[in-house]
């Protein structure tokens, strides 16, 4: 038998958990390393050529690191972070459309009389402010992994241009 947990009680939990866990470890975040290096395999013209590859230059510690970028790891990356770009984005608008339900909750509790002071009164409840951390945090995580994939898609481009780039230079010199 499973165990059955109410909306508010999910919220509490997840909250508390986020509290405890950093953003990386409760959604299983991390820089995804497009590595990988110059291929000395042939191109698929078969010239014997090492591939085609772009190059990617970040920041870490203040030190600017170039490294190749790998098509097929950049894809393999994408493929890896889009369960959990799906799975932050689900929780993001959960937690969104579940703000209005807990006004209504937390309005209807209150013992005010008229609509307008019950809202402010849901408004300053610490479970609405607590629901308020957690759609925050929700968002960050999910943000964090949609720009992760931005820049792997960005990164398949640059590879994608500088391969075009570099058959353009092999008809010239021939």
């Amino acid at each position: 038998m499973g165990l059955k947990l109410t909306a508010r009680s999910r919220l509490s939990i997840w909250a508390n958990v986020s509290r405890i866990q950093s953003d990386e470890e409760t959604y299983g975040l991390h820089i995804g390393d497009m590595g990988g290096s110059i291929g000395d395999s042939g191109d698929s013209a078969g010239s014997g050529r090492p591939m085609a590859t772009g190059w990617a230059s970040e920041q870490r510690g203040g030190v600017e690191m170039t490294k190749p970028i790998d098509p097929q790891s950049a894809v393999e990356q994408m493929w890896k972070t889009a369960p959990r770009l799906a799975k932050a984005k689900g929780e993001l608008v959960y937690l969104e459309e579940y703000r209005k339900s807990l006004k209504a909750i937390l309005m209807k509790a209150s013992k005010e009389k008229t609509s307008a002071a019950q809202e402010t009164e849901a408004y300053a409840h610490p479970d609405y402010i607590k629901h308020l951390a957690g759609l925050q945090a929700a968002t960050e995580a999910y943000e964090a992994l949609r720009w992760q994939m931005v820049a792997l898609e960005a990164a398949v481009e640059v590879w994608r241009t500088q391969s075009a780039n570099d058959r353009r230079i092999d008809r010239a010199a021939q």
